[in-house]
């Protein structure tokens, strides 16, 4: 029988999808706060995810999701993402887009710390 985080990280993943997705926002609709991740992991991209983070819990967010192409970084920085992002008291999705995206190196702790890890295909 599932447990009560398996039935959080389906339900962060269905919401993420739906924000990622072509679709209209009803007032109805859980949020889920986008950050997106694009380079190399530094002081700035560790204080703008811990501020994504931050946001995330302020609006009682469904989940964050956090868009990712990165080749890597420094040691420090990705340290300060991982402790961010496993602190969090939001469910994360690391999505791994777009096609031919990549979480090298310290993107990949970075990715593996979030609840749910996708990737875009190719």
């Amino acid at each position: 029988m599932p447990g009560r985080r398996t039935w959080v990280l389906a339900a962060a993943v269905t919401f993420a999808l739906l924000a990622l997705g072509p679709h209209g926002a009803r007032a109805d609709s859980p949020v889920v706060v986008r950050a997106s991740l694009d380079g190399e992991i530094d002081n700035a991209t560790a204080t703008y995810v811990a501020q994504a983070v931050k946001q995330a819990e302020t609006d009682h967010a469904a989940a964050l999701v956090l868009v990712m192409n990165t080749p890597g970084g420094y040691a420090d920085s990705m340290d300060a993402m991982v402790t961010s992002l496993l602190n969090s008291r939001v469910p994360v999705v690391a999505y791994v887009a777009p096609s031919g995206a990549r979480a090298d190196s310290a993107g990949l702790f970075v990715a593996q710390s979030a609840d749910v890890v996708a990737m875009a295909p190719g």
